[in-house]
């Protein structure tokens, strides 16, 4: 999901990211904007704006491993510029917001979730093991739930029509992630996934889960028929629902 930014009087698009812990610009494009230059490893920017909602004083780190075709992605936007806040992902119409007022909230499953470290967890289970400390990541779109080797590989599961989804890594390579359906049910959060597969992550990603101290990684693909909030807030709180969201308070 991407996000119309403005960032010095420079307009862009920032991948809407909650699993990168803090916000960055792509170093390649943003040396090309003249928003920064070689030697930069971090901007502070007079302004940065998306929609009408602006940031002031927020430094933005340089990335300069992340490869991307194209110039419209100039980087993306991390948990950290919504830490404290309501977030509301309307996968239905693509929009995200943040709301102004806790009583918009209604009509939501919700569930236990967690902040550490600029963080957001969330909670599941594959069969009878549960899972504390999954990542929600929506910088991962097409995936349900990524698990590390070491846990998938004792999974029970079938590989034989198992879907296998080719990409790239963050910094461009090729790879293929394998997955299993798994003969036993898959919860995220509050919902059951219809088709039980659950991914193995790749070395790359399976290094950064335990860095981040994850158990694994969910993406987006489980709930693209819904509406998801993350209340960002002290205690957090994961909600997902199949209702059409009134955000007509939400800016």
């Amino acid at each position: 999901m991407m996000v119309p930014v403005e960032v010095n009087g420079q307009n862009g698009f920032l991948q809407f990211d909650t699993g990168a812990p803090t916000t960055a610009l792509y170093g390649e494009i943003s040396d090309q904007l003249h928003l920064t230059t070689e030697s930069q490893n971090s901007l502070v920017p007079n302004s940065f704006c998306a929609g009408n909602m602006c940031w002031s004083h927020l430094s933005l780190s340089i990335d300069r491993k992340k490869k991307i075709d194209g110039n419209k992605i100039i980087g993306h936007m991390g948990l950290n510029t919504f830490i404290g806040q309501i977030v509301v992902i309307d996968y239905p119409h693509k929009s995200v917001c943040v709301l102004n007022n806790k009583d918009d909230i209604k009509n939501f499953s919700w569930y236990n979730a967690s902040i550490h470290n600029n963080t957001f967890y969330i909670t599941g289970s594959v069969g009878s093991k549960k899972f504390d400390h999954l990542l929600f990541d929506t910088g991962s779109s097409l995936f349900t739930i990524q698990i590390p080797p070491v846990i998938w590989d004792n999974m029970d599961g079938d590989t034989t029509d198992a879907p296998a989804i080719p990409g790239r890594t963050y910094d461009g390579k090729s790879s293929v992630i394998i997955s299993k359906i798994m003969k036993d049910g898959v919860t995220i959060g509050p919902l059951t996934l219809r088709r039980p597969v659950v991914y193995q992550s790749s070395d790359t990603l399976t290094a950064i889960i335990a860095n981040r101290g994850a158990d694994g990684l969910v993406g987006n693909a489980a709930f693209f028929r819904n509406t998801v909030i993350l209340d960002l807030r002290n205690p957090a709180r994961f909600g997902v629902s199949n209702d059409v969201f009134d955000n007509k308070h939400a800016r």
